[in-house]
């Protein structure tokens, strides 16, 4: 069997955390939709560095880590 793409290597730890991560940006900011906001755009950061992400040591705690700094850059703009 192949190794997988980095696409699809990328989609599967998406489809694997996106509930979990959704729950993390809903208890940051205490919306849903905002919440679902903060998601998409640390889906988007996140496949942007997916090669330096992919070789984390702890990829959960990478995701979570753009999660968090989406968050609080939103903070200071608004």
């Amino acid at each position: 069997m192949a190794e997988p793409t980095r696409d699809e290597e990328f989609t599967a730890f998406v489809a694997s955390r996106a509930v979990w991560l959704r729950k993390v940006a809903y208890l940051l900011c205490a919306d849903w939709h905002r919440a679902d906001d903060l998601v998409q755009e640390s889906i988007t950061k996140l496949y942007t560095h997916w090669g330096r992400a992919s070789r984390a040591e702890n990829r959960d705690g990478y995701a979570r880590t753009v999660l968090v700094n989406t968050f609080l850059a939103e903070q200071r703009t608004a």
